[in-house]
């Protein structure tokens, strides 16, 4: 399929694609749609609980935390380790130019997910606080039976400035959920958080946002839910007008429609 999607035009690989979804609809997260409202796309999602997946999410955390298991994404459990070279560098280039000092603010950082993959590189090498702002359950059940010295969690953003000196903001895989990013985008710049890290975010060509509905596979969590596909060009004008790109890295992360999911290395100018 990677083959094809080089290959062949969008309309025709996205066809492609689509007859080997269906055929495969169990195995697969996939994306369809090019919505013109976030409420069109939320409109035709369904069976979604959100309950159903935090619990999923909340069981797969206690696992990690406990040692039975390396680090979770989206509830599923991993038992190797794969760590993000490329988001380590990152961080790694921060703590330097900060005295060896890192602290991350994790927006959207679930229970952790992130934190536990990276967990064992970035431990023990710097004055480290790790603090996540999540929904609601996510901070009370992560205040009760995850946090530490070092992993915190809070209810929003002002919060989490408050108690630690964050001198990172990372957003994995996040500002495509958001009904409105952009506005989210220029909250988040006008905090002046001295390095902004955008990990896992998929972006396509043109000048135009494009809106989906993902659908999650029943062996993760049966859902649908609206996900943007950003303009690089429109993201990054966006971005820019604060901050600086250091650098930018292309992920593995896959979708059946022709878009790279990439990172993006910021610094406030």
């Amino acid at each position: 399929m990677t083959i094809l999607k080089e290959l062949i035009p969008p309309f025709v690989y996205e066809r492609v694609a689509s007859l080997y979804r269906n055929l495969n609809k169990n195995n697969f997260i996939y994306w369809e749609g090019d919505y013109k409202s976030w409420d069109e796309a939320s409109a035709l999602c369904k069976g979604y609980d959100a309950s159903e997946v935090f619990e999923k999410v909340k069981s797969a955390s206690l696992a990690v935390k406990n040692g039975n298991a390396v680090f979770e994404r989206d509830g599923v459990l991993f038992y190797h380790e794969e760590y993000s070279w490329e988001l380590l560098a990152c961080l790694f280039k921060i703590a330097t130019e900060f005295k060896g000092r890192l602290s991350v603010l994790d927006f959207g950082g679930s229970l952790g997910s992130t934190y536990f993959q990276q967990k064992k590189i970035v431990t023990g090498l710097f004055p480290l606080t790790w603090c996540i702002v999540e929904q609601k359950q996510f901070v009370e059940f992560g205040k009760a039976g995850l946090e530490d010295d070092v992993l915190k969690f809070e209810y929003t953003v002002e919060d989490a400035l408050e108690k630690n000196d964050s001198n990172v903001l990372l957003l994995g895989s996040v500002l495509q959920y958001l009904q409105d990013p952009y506005t989210w985008l220029k909250k988040f710049r006008d905090k002046k958080i001295p390095y902004m890290l955008i990990d896992r975010t998929p972006f396509i060509h043109g000048s135009v946002d494009r809106l989906t509905v993902q659908h999650v596979p029943e062996r993760i969590y049966k859902a649908t839910y609206p996900g943007w596909f950003f303009s690089e060009q429109k993201f990054m004008e966006t971005i820019l007008k604060d901050y600086s790109l250091i650098a930018s890295y292309t992920l593995q992360d896959k979708s059946n429609i022709r878009a790279e999911f990439k990172g993006l290395f910021l610094k406030l100018n």
